[in-house]
């Protein structure tokens, strides 16, 4: 089932994902779900996902009389954008399973659990506390960390072995008489 999202004016949107959209997509944009450093790159970003969410949802955003700037905009707000997000890695991971790519429908699903995870730790209430004491630890342990003394800074470097004698000449062998 297709996944949605509303922009900021409570517009709603339809993500659905097919091969033929894919392969118009990248005729103006170099991205291949399939590929596994794209990808990555759809994952680790969100700029990257709302860019091809853009073309997947073009024709619905133009027919509310949305441009990209404008719609760019309709996503601002609180959560707008990371609920657009979902519902593209929501989508993703359909289109995988339907087209049997269970690996690539798992790593998804797991992308997505471990944004949320972190999502919901930054946002947690003790989140602020815990990156203070983070920081008064890293402060603490600074201080641990010894600085070079003055004596050890001006000391000349060690002089350097001294050089071997080149030999002399060889004394002359003894004659046998």
């Amino acid at each position: 089932m297709p996944q949605q999202f509303q922009d900021n004016a409570g517009r709603t949107y339809t993500v659905s994902m097919t091969l033929g959209k894919f392969r118009a997509i990248r005729e103006v944009y170099p991205v291949d779900v399939f590929e596994q450093q794209s990808w990555t790159a759809i994952c680790g970003s969100l700029t990257e996902r709302l860019a091809i969410l853009w073309y997947l949802v073009q024709d619905q955003a133009e027919s509310f009389g949305l441009d990209l700037d404008g719609w760019e905009r309709a996503l601002m707000g609180p959560g707008i954008a990371n609920q657009a997000s979902e519902a593209f890695m929501d989508e993703m991971e359909n289109f995988f399973r339907q087209f049997d790519q269970p690996e690539m429908a798992k790593m998804t699903s797991a992308n997505r659990a471990s944004r949320r995870k972190a999502l919901d730790l930054v946002n947690s209430p003790g989140f602020d506390k815990m990156v203070g004491r983070l920081d008064q630890a890293f402060q603490a342990l600074s201080g641990l960390t010894p600085e070079p003394l003055e004596t050890e800074t001006e000391k000349p470097d060690p002089p350097l072995p001294p050089e071997t004698a080149e030999p002399g000449p060889l004394p002359p062998a003894a004659s046998a008489g």
